[in-house]
């Protein structure tokens, strides 16, 4: 029996998609076919919902090309590769996942500029190789500065300020 797909991931880039979380069988998932314009014209009548990431094209062509679609989910933050203006004008929701990772993206950049600034991955090095023992190893104090404030540049100078 060859059930109509609803949904449909759309790949990225480089990226092989395993195990669960693949598009529902049968058909196979998009990113299995050479031809995505035959898979598009074969299943554009029952796929409801794109699922992505922000590398994830969700074009006008693609949104034309598919008359039942209702929405378009991003498992990311970006919208950038999706026409948000396209979507309104067909009334296709559109979903990602802002502020999720934002606390761990603005500890972990703390991290690793305390890591770059105090040179920790050098003195380990340094340290595991013996050389200890034939003299100091000389710490670095440094001042950062953030420059581009965004969402996890902002997180990273509240983090900096409250001492969390």
């Amino acid at each position: 029996m060859n059930k109509k797909a609803d949904l449909v991931f759309i790949p990225t880039p480089g990226v092989r998609h395993l195990g669960a979380g693949q598009a529902p069988r049968p058909p196979p998932p998009m990113h299995l076919h050479h031809d995505k314009t035959h898979f598009l014209n074969t299943h554009k009548n029952s796929i409801r919902a794109v699922v992505g990431n922000a590398a994830a094209d969700v074009e006008a062509e693609l949104i034309e090309a598919l008359p039942k679609l209702e929405i378009a989910v991003s498992f990311s933050v970006g919208l950038d590769k999706v026409d948000l203006g396209k979507c309104k004008e067909k009334g296709i929701r559109v979903t990602n996942t802002p502020d999720v990772l934002t606390d761990d993206v603005a500890d972990l950049a703390i991290g690793l500029t305390l890591a770059v600034l105090r040179r920790l991955c050098e003195s380990d090095r340094y340290l595991r190789s013996g050389k200890w023992k034939r003299g100091d190893y000389k710490l670095t104090t440094k001042r950062a500065e953030i420059h581009r404030i965004g969402l996890n540049a902002m997180r990273v100078t509240s983090e900096c300020n409250s001492g969390n």
